[in-house]
């Protein structure tokens, strides 16, 4: 297999799992756990097994993810990550800055990631080595070089204030 078909599959199961999440449904907003302002919804338990049975259908690969810890598999070259709902508290609150994250990697080096914006229609991917894509569209980081006339985005960590 090629990374442009694991890359497929990825872009696939993100499709197929986005088009899941979009339904907003007070049952994917029930909370099953909360520790602060990190939360566990029944859309993380619900979304992991769709990209989990999904990935799992096209390789034998390991898949690390954010609810179910490890799953094993046959093909220990490559291992999945998942984090099926990034952003499960804007989820859970109808905040639409969430998305999916599914990355493939080889040991420690990454091998190619899709980031699923299922709200706006966007996926980001790329493979490494090779580029980088918005819904078929190329990116590329930015040209400033001066740390001053740059711009940084984060999230807000959720075990520190």
């Amino acid at each position: 297999m090629n990374k442009e078909e694991l890359l497929s599959f990825a872009k696939n199961a993100a499709y197929q799992v986005g088009a899941f999440l979009q339904e907003n449904s007070v049952d994917l907003k029930r909370v099953n756990l909360e520790i602060g302002r990190d939360i566990k919804i029944e859309a993380d338990v619900r979304s992991e097994a769709m990209i989990i049975e999904l990935l799992s259908k096209e390789t034998k690969f390991p898949i690390l993810s954010e609810e179910k810890g490890l799953v094993p598999g046959e093909d220990q070259e490559y291992f999945w990550i998942i984090d099926p709902v990034d952003g499960s508290l804007n989820y859970s609150r109808g905040i639409p800055i969430c998305c999916l994250s599914i990355g493939l990697w080889k040991g420690d080096e990454p091998i190619l990631g899709v980031i699923y914006d299922f709200n706006k229609g966007e996926m980001f991917y790329g493979i490494a080595g090779k580029g980088a894509w918005v819904n078929d569209q190329p990116i590329s980081v930015s040209k400033i070089e001066e740390k001053a006339k740059a711009v940084l985005c984060t999230g807000f960590p959720v075990k520190m204030d």
